[in-house]
């Protein structure tokens, strides 16, 4: 990732596809030298980037686990989950 974002900021590359939350930190911090933008919108694709994001936790921490689930059903049930 830390080569295609050099190759980006040096206009080595035109353009960069990678995960919007890590590009999105990268292109307002100092390191990206404000070189690029991000193009609007999501590609939601999920042949190939699968259903959605994954959360993963250490095995041993059933109670935010268990948090988690909830909140993520909960939002799932009024719909909000899928405004995210």
């Amino acid at each position: 990732k830390e080569a295609l974002l050099t190759a980006l900021k040096d206009g080595k590359v035109d353009a960069a596809f990678a995960d919007a939350l890590q590009l999105s930190f990268w292109v307002s911090s100092q390191a990206s030298a404000k070189c690029c933008s991000l193009f609007d919108g999501p590609y939601p694709s999920e042949q190939f980037l699968g259903e959605g994001m994954t959360i993963m936790l250490r095995r041993n921490d059933a109670i935010l686990t268990a948090a988690l689930d909830h909140a993520l059903a909960a939002l799932s049930r009024n719909g909000r989950l899928q405004e995210i």
